[in-house]
């Protein structure tokens, strides 16, 4: 009876799947100004057995927009590629060889009204076999610091205005001068040609 019961826990840990889940984020940190759109990339990747693959927001500031894209997606095993290689993928280097990456987009806005700062974010990634057997399902859990800066407002966009104003006005003010002094020396040079021609006609 012992024997038979060993057995059949031999069995059943067998059936337990391990994933893989592989990942490598692309950029952690941006800077953005209020009511903009900061972009993120993480790479995933599977050395094992297809896996289910689902991406979820774990901490998020209030009022923020958090869009993954994909956010549920079967991530099949990544094999070495031979040359040739395509252009529109990331290739990441193993000592298998090149394997092809998987990408997901994060897109993160802050709101409209918002203090400037320091925010971060926290998404989540979880990797497994739903189905068939026991599976360990895996977590990655990816932060992102978005640094958002003060948004320039009317009134020093007002101010420019008038500083560039002011230096055209200068700069009209010097021509207007520069053309009285020209017509200041046109004058007298018209005076002595009239008095020289009338020298010439009576003397």
């Amino acid at each position: 009876m012992k024997k038979i019961i060993i057995i059949l826990f031999l069995l059943t840990i067998s059936t337990v799947q391990a994933a893989s889940l592989g990942t490598i984020q692309k950029n952690d940190h941006a800077e953005i100004k209020p009511g903009e759109t900061a972009i993120f990339t993480v790479l995933f990747y599977n050395d094992n057995y297809p896996i289910l693959v689902t991406l979820t927001e774990k901490s998020v500031p209030d009022e923020w927009i958090v869009i993954i894209q994909p956010n549920n997606f079967i991530l099949n095993q990544s094999l070495p590629e031979n040359p040739p290689y395509d252009k529109d993928v990331e290739y990441l280097n193993t000592p298998k060889g090149l394997i092809k990456t998987y990408p997901v987009r994060i897109y993160i806005k802050s709101p409209n009204s918002i203090e400037p700062g320091e925010y971060e974010i926290f998404v989540s990634a979880t990797g497994g076999n739903p189905s068939g057997g026991l599976s360990v399902f895996q977590e990655r859990v990816f932060k992102f610091t978005v640094n958002v800066t003060e948004k320039e407002t009317g009134n020093k966009i007002l101010d420019i205005t008038k500083e560039n104003i002011n230096k055209l006005t200068g700069m009209a003010s010097a021509v207007t001068e520069q053309v009285n002094v020209t017509l200041l020396f046109i004058s007298i040079f018209a005076l002595l040609v009239i008095s020289y021609v009338i020298k010439r006609k009576y003397f």
